[in-house]
């Protein structure tokens, strides 16, 4: 290796901190600024070729650019994009990735093949009257970002191939259907451009922004709207990862979103050099531990705020499966030592389906560094504090509950207190995802037959753990501020093997109170012992209606519900959940009374004492384990895999 390259190469070793530095080992001091060369130059310039090419030659690098290199040759013959009346009829998510893929294989192998495929795909996009079509003109959308972030990709990668016709052509086009329309929507306030919940907020302003960054010295209104961009985009990088990197849309929003929006953030900060300290800020967040810890053990997110449970193909199977790749690489890349979590979750993550595990940005992403080990051991009991989720395993045991957000900004899920439960891997209670948003389908609670209020948020009170038990606290009363008093959500992990929920509710008149359990597993009634059971292929849920004494039973196609028998002022509701094999079935009795919970099974018995306060009920102890030390979830429980 000559030296220009060894220099190169340990450039990308030594990465910074700053995201400059993070895309190609830049110092602030060797931030470009208004001397910055022509193209390519958002995320590498042609001095920083040999050094990328270099890395490409490293595992874990190598091995994944024979299988992108593949693609690209596939792709040579993949079909082109489609205009009819001056409509793209084939999506702008599908043309990032024949555009991306061929355009970065050509910057990389200098092989015009893959830049002329790379331009055909752009200069067929920019034919069109508007992105997505002539019905939406006037305003930028969600394919407006996407078809943006392609065409911006090949003018940038593949400049040096087009001609000065093709360039103007491409550069008109982009002008055309992304920046005005871009600028318009800033001027009008359109619904999504102050919205940092929304995915919308990070795809058009992410992709549009790119399109606009990449024509900056070229047209006085790209550069305006390339500065807006920034402005916008680090709110919303800022305002949708939460403290511990949790986020209020489902997994697949949030990861399309993010995405989006870090691929203008990395392209700007590798031109300034200063990302405004944005990636130390994610950095010190843990941004990127949410997807690993709410990914399931059957492969499956927890699906909470519509998404449906296979929407990114089941890990590790799928294409999208698991924690995204890139997010992983980008975020470990901005931690001072590593991340051995998060590089897992790069080296073992998935894409976005039109990449096809081909991503070009997690080549850039990923820095330099070994292939990942196995995956590090994960807390048996976190919290994610800002978007309200906690999990807890144990054994063959996962469970996961919602305690986030029934947001105005974002698909308005009315799932405030739902839960997720597996057994050996199977999923025995369920949420239905995207399908449906109603309280209804939900496992929580219905008063008077109606569900939660909008712009809703959970609390938690407690969470912890004591000698032989979990214990957490959430409360929910304010999903219900018309007709409830106080909705507070207990449940405990007992010895790892059972759940326990008691809900304490008081209303502000005397109302009707149902809870329900949502399940795909084969629901059946046993009404002589006042329990249910959910079947599954090897594991069943024995669910036990304890409290009140008149609560019944019952069944819908994919529900289970305890009711208690008539109104209510005041009333505890007291399940227990117990997974079992199917082939093993156990006896499990349970009785409340007067704040002591006795449950047996076989010849086991737990007792869990609560007692009353102003505030209602609370968990005292646990088989005689002191609970009153439990914390109130307000310290992070999240431990960072970092030296």
């Amino acid at each position: 290796m000559n030296e220009r390259i060894a220099v190169a190469v340990r450039r990308w070793v030594a990465v910074p901190a700053m995201l400059g530095a993070v895309m190609m080992g830049l110092s602030a001091g060797e931030a470009r600024g208004a001397d910055r060369p022509g193209h390519p130059r958002l995320f590498f310039t042609a001095e920083e070729l040999p050094a990328l090419r270099a890395k490409l030659a490293t595992e874990p690098f190598a091995s994944r650019w024979e299988v992108f290199l593949e693609l690209a040759e596939r792709d040579l013959h993949a079909r082109l994009p489609e205009i009819r009346n001056g409509r793209l009829r084939r999506g702008a998510r599908d043309a990032i990735g024949h555009a991306g893929i061929a355009a970065f294989a050509y910057a990389i192998t200098g092989d015009e093949r893959f830049g002329e495929r790379a331009k055909a795909e752009a200069l067929g996009l920019v034919e069109a009257s508007g992105w997505p079509g002539p019905s939406r003109l006037g305003q930028a959308v969600l394919e407006t970002g996407e078809a943006a972030t392609a065409c911006a990709l090949v003018y940038d990668w593949c400049y040096d191939l087009l001609s000065e016709a093709e360039r103007d052509t491409l550069r008109e086009g982009m002008l055309r259907l992304a920046v005005e329309p871009y600028l318009a929507s800033l001027a009008k306030d359109d619904w999504w451009v102050g919205n940092y919940i929304t995915n919308w907020n990070g795809v058009v302003h992410g992709g549009c922004g790119l399109a606009a960054l990449v024509l900056e010295d070229e047209s006085p209104r790209a550069a305006e709207a390339a500065r807006a961009a920034w402005d916008h985009l680090q709110r919303f990088l800022r305002e949708v990862n939460h403290v511990d990197g949790g986020g209020d849309e489902g997994m697949s929003y949030h990861i399309y979103g993010n995405l989006f929006a870090h691929r203008f953030a990395t392209a700007w900060t590798h031109l300034r050099g200063d990302d405004g300290g944005l990636y130390a800020e994610l950095a010190d967040r843990l941004a990127g531990y949410w997807s690993v810890y709410m990914l399931a053990p059957d492969g499956d997110f927890a699906n909470f705020n519509a998404n449906n449970e296979s929407e990114l193909g089941r890990w590790p199977r799928g294409a999208e499966s698991g924690p995204n790749a890139g997010l992983c690489a980008l975020y470990e890349s901005a931690v001072p030592g590593g991340d051995a979590l998060l590089l897992w979750g790069a080296d073992n993550g998935g894409t976005r389906f039109y990449w096809r595990r081909a991503d070009p940005f997690w080549f850039l992403w990923r820095r330099q560094a070994p292939p990942a080990g196995d995956k590090p051991p994960l807390q048996e009991a976190v919290l994610f504090r800002g978007s309200g989720q906690a999990i807890w395993q144990s054994g063959g045991l996962w469970f996961a509950l919602n305690g986030g957000w029934t947001s105005p900004q974002s698909h308005r899920h009315y799932d405030l207190g739902s839960f997720i439960l597996l057994a050996q891997g199977e999923r025995l209670a369920r949420d239905w995802g995207r399908e449906t948003n109603l309280t209804a389908d939900h496992s929580t609670l219905l008063v008077d037959g109606q569900g939660q209020e909008n712009n809703s948020r959970g609390r938690f009170l407690r969470f912890g753990s004591g000698e032989g038990f979990r214990y957490l606290a959430c409360d929910l009363t304010n999903a219900y501020r018309k007709s409830l008093r106080r909705f507070v959500r207990h449940v405990v992990l007992v010895r790892g093997q059972y759940l326990v929920i008691l809900d304490d509710l008081e209303a502000l008149a005397p109302a009707d109170f149902e809870w329900r359990l949502q399940s795909g597993a084969d629901l059946a009634l046993d009404p002589d012992a006042r329990a249910a059971w959910a079947r599954g292929r090897r594991q069943s849920l024995r669910v036990l209606a304890v409290g009140p004494a008149d609560a019944t039973l019952s069944t819908g196609r994919r529900w289970l519900a305890l009711r208690p028998d008539g109104q209510r002022l005041r009333e505890t509701l007291v399940t227990v959940l117990w997974p079992m094999a199917n082939d093993a079935p156990l006896d499990v009795r349970a009785h409340f009374a007067d704040g002591t919970l006795r449950i047996t099974a076989g010849d086991s018995e737990d007792i869990l004492e609560f007692t009353p306060g102003p505030a209602g009920w609370q968990l005292h102890t646990v088989n005689g384990a002191d609970a009153s030390a439990i914390p109130d979830g307000s310290e992070r429980s999240l431990v960072p895999f970092r030296p």
